[in-house]
């Protein structure tokens, strides 16, 4: 299928790269990482759909390897980690899951750099609200792997560009749903008017290819500033327009907006808030996805050995030629406590809250978790 072809050209170029950098990386050292983590969790809705909600606890143990290597030019961090869910109740469910994260910084002069960013998940569950945000619902599995490579010039000390390559690989095990590949490529342009001030401006193509089933095509372009209000304090807006090529052959022309505020307010406390509304494609439904969303992220360090993390989510979407509609909300809290520097325990709270205009798409589900992480 193209979209394999498109998967297995990828990984290849990503292993090319990371093994001609790694001739340079011969005599240095590397760091292996060991960790695992063991969970409880209960999920009153595993099922994920709006009637005959099955609830369950759940014991998650995962394994994992990290691998890290970095030099005065380069760094290279390579992940790989292994789940096994095991239903109390109704152990049809068992599942396993695995997920390989790869990151490589290259810096070929004070001007040029590049980084490539390789994310493979294969998994039942879904992972945050972004990813709950216009799927369908029930439970299945899904592979996804993206691929990001970006490469950034600096022509001047004020004016840089960077280079974008983005490719997704969506496949499920359920005949029902189809499988999909999205490719992306843009340029986006930086002018450093002031120490305070960044001016912006972009082009990307993306193109998305359903199997069985047609593809679209989007292309957008844009505007923007980033202001700080502080050294550690910005925020940042962007406009344009989206010229979509839709899956039933339809031209159309949409507006979109980005509004993101970022605030490091000190060493202990991070705040990020971001605003989006776009129409786009995504990889679950093949059709146009018109969609607002706004999230907020707060991560605090309460003591030396006490963190906590805050989410919140609220979406609206709806699919163009399907006429469907879905309201997203979701929030999540986490707190951590350090018992030593190699063993640290958790627990966390989420909430997802899809409300459709086709009921079947509707769903609710709280699910909480205890849980231990440790080194090796």
């Amino acid at each position: 299928m193209g979209r394999n072809r498109g998967l297995i050209g990828t990984t290849g170029a990503i292993f090319l790269v990371c093994m001609m950098s790694t001739l340079s990386f011969a005599e240095s050292n590397w760091d292996f990482d060991i960790q695992g983590s063991l969970m409880e969790q209960y999920d009153d809705n595993i099922t994920e759909v709006n009637s005959n909600e099955i609830d369950d606890f759940i014991t998650r143990a995962n394994i994992g390897l990290g691998l890290n290597n970095e030099g005065k030019t380069y760094s290279l961090e390579l992940g790989a980690s292994i789940t096994q869910e095991i239903f109390a109740e109704n152990d049809q469910f068992n599942n396993n899951s695995q997920e390989v994260n790869l990151n490589l910084n290259k810096q070929f002069s004070d001007k040029d750099r590049i980084q490539v960013t390789d994310r493979f998940r294969n998994s039942e569950s879904i992972e945050d609200f972004e990813d709950a945000f216009g799927r369908q619902s029930g439970r299945f599995s899904a592979i996804r792997n993206n691929v990001d490579a970006f490469y950034t010039r600096e022509f001047t000390p004020k004016f840089s560009s960077i280079l974008h390559y983005g490719n997704e690989v969506y496949e499920t095990d359920d005949s029902t749903r189809d499988d999909s590949l999205l490719q992306k490529y843009g340029l986006e342009l930086q002018y450093k008017h002031s120490s305070k001030t960044i001016f912006l401006a972009g082009y990307e193509y993306s193109e998305i290819e359903f199997d069985p089933g047609a593809d679209a095509n989007v292309q957008k372009m844009f505007g923007g500033i980033r202001y700080y209000l502080k050294d550690t304090m910005y925020i940042e807006g962007r406009a344009g327009n989206s010229k979509v090529d839709s899956f039933t052959g339809a031209d159309s022309n949409e507006p979109h907006y980005q509004v993101t505020f970022s605030n490091i307010i000190d060493d202990l406390t991070q705040f990020t808030l971001t605003y989006l509304n776009e129409t786009a494609t995504n990889s679950y439904t093949e059709d146009v996805f018109e969609s607002w969303r706004i999230n907020a992220n707060l991560r605090r360090q309460l003591s030396e050995r006490l963190n906590a993390a805050l989410s919140l989510f609220y979406g609206e979407a709806e699919f163009q030629t399907l006429n469907i509609g879905d309201d997203t909300a979701g929030a999540s809290a986490w707190l951590g406590y350090d018992l030593t520097e190699d063993l640290k325990v958790f627990c966390s709270y989420s909430l997802y809250d899809k409300d459709s205009n086709v009921v079947t798409r509707d769903y609710k589900k709280n699910l909480v978790t205890l849980g231990l992480t440790f080194d090796f």
